[in-house]
């Protein structure tokens, strides 16, 4: 991995201008969780062919990874310049300005918070597509941060907005697990394996707490 990164990183060098090597490199970065890097190497893709709507597409997703929730929404927003009927930015750009507003609305920026939540109302009115994701990135995020509370605040959201959503049974069951709350995780994980069986997170932290009891 470390030498096709240097590999590509000569090709760029040779003939900037050349798409190939930026993609390979951007990729990469992507598969290795480098996120931001990977965000930066689509950004040369797009300056290379502005019309490269995927590249966009990642360039966001990559941004959206790294937690950087306003530069993904504005690499999204270009995209929608390109390709006004991409279906999973109509799901996804709503998705990262709900965070803004969250977020916003935390930190005492309740202006900033309506208006953020105006402009996701604005590229999709049907919150049912987007929300419970929403919620479920911002529970992810927030047990990065150790945020524990607003952690489970987020899934039990979720689970309000959908009870069959395993995953946030299984992302609040990890939350509880940093939380040393033990017995709260092994029922979250649980509860997620019944709604989906085959959830093999799932099935993989109860072997933990089993091996840990």
């Amino acid at each position: 991995m470390e030498d096709a990164k240097a590999s590509f990183q000569r090709a760029i060098k040779l003939n900037a201008k050349d798409k190939a090597p930026h993609l390979s490199l951007a990729k990469i970065y992507f598969d290795l969780g480098k996120y931001v890097y990977a965000a930066l190497s689509f950004s040369d893709v797009i300056f290379v062919d502005p019309a490269d709507v995927e590249s966009r597409y990642m360039q966001g997703l990559s941004y959206f990874n790294a937690d950087e929730w306003g530069r993904a929404a504005a690499a999204w927003e270009d995209l929608l310049h390109y390709r006004p009927d991409h279906g999973l930015i109509r799901v996804l750009l709503p998705q990262t300005y709900y965070i803004l507003a969250v977020e916003y609305n935390r930190l005492g920026n309740p202006t900033m918070g309506r208006q953020s939540f105006k402009n996701a109302l604005s590229i999709n009115p049907d919150t049912g597509q987007w929300l419970p994701g929403s919620m479920a990135a911002l529970g992810k995020y927030y047990r990065e941060k150790r945020m524990y509370r607003q952690s489970v605040a987020a899934y039990q959201e979720v689970i309000e907005l959908n009870p069959m959503a395993a995953d946030a049974y299984m992302g609040m069951g990890i939350t509880y697990w940093n939380m040393d709350e033990k017995q709260m995780a092994r029922s979250s994980w649980e509860r997620s394996m019944s709604i989906q069986p085959d959830n093999n997170e799932s099935r993989g932290w109860l072997i933990l707490f089993q091996q840990g009891s």
